[in-house]
């Protein structure tokens, strides 16, 4: 029966934000004749599908001049394609992430996923695009990895490797020069995270009396019974006939 108690690690919304600040500090440079410096300019990026800015540059396109409505290019855009369950990353159920001193809080092992995701890149130019590729492509090897908090409160940690699939040019120039231009870049990634279920709660046995017959009763008891799991104590024996 599924878990009926709600709860939320927010482990694929944090996942989607770090993927987007990946690439939140892109510039492309701008230079004149002599190697001057004429233009810095930061990329934006926003999580948003592909379909809605290509709407949007052919209605720009359809303007006979420009206006102060057209997008400004370069820009970027990320988006989920799908998920999966990852059967080659499956793991024993009975491993146990045991949080705090006392050992109360655990997890038990996490479930395996594979999020495809989309970086879109849009310029105007080729030089641009190619100036964008190629501040990205030498940091995957195909993967580049970062470590998430995914459970802060049990201080459960998570390597999220995120891997580059391929680089797919989606559309050319316009070949009138009189037509509002563009190119499309995709960028195919996947980030292989692990979904941890809910917080399971257990008691730690402090005494443990055992019935031993004729020879009486054997009991043994951490000293002092307030003591945690990484704090100093003793164990008291006691043989009752």
């Amino acid at each position: 029966m599924i878990y009926t108690t709600p709860f939320y690690w927010q482990t694929i919304r944090n996942t989607i934000i770090v993927f987007g600040s990946i690439f939140s500090n892109i510039r492309i440079i701008k230079k004149e004749s002599q190697g001057n410096i004429i233009k810095d300019i930061r990329v934006p990026i926003s999580y948003s599908g592909k379909e809605k800015y290509i709407k949007r540059f052919e209605s720009d396109k359809a303007q006979t001049q420009v206006s102060p409505t057209q997008i400004d290019l370069p820009r970027m855009s990320f988006e989920i394609e799908n998920m999966a369950y990852d059967g080659d990353r499956k793991l024993s159920r009975n491993e146990r992430y045991i949080a705090g001193d006392d050992g109360i809080d655990y997890q038990i092992t996490p479930v395996p996923w594979n999020i495809s995701l989309k970086l879109h890149i849009y310029t105007k130019t080729q030089e641009d695009m190619l100036q964008i590729i190629e501040q990205i492509l030498p940091f995957f090897t195909p993967n580049y990895t970062i470590t998430l908090n995914v459970i802060p409160e049990l201080n459960i940690k998570q390597d999220i490797p995120f891997i580059l699939n391929s680089v797919n040019p989606e559309s050319q120039l316009s070949e009138s020069f009189d037509e509002y231009r563009y190119l499309i870049n995709s960028l195919d990634f996947t980030a292989k995270i692990a979904l941890f279920g809910p917080k399971e709660t257990t008691n730690i046995i402090k005494t443990v009396d055992v019935d031993l017959g004729d020879l009486g009763n054997y009991t043994v008891a951490v000293t002092p019974s307030t003591a945690g799991r990484n704090d100093s104590y003793t164990l008291t024996e006691t043989i009752t006939p």
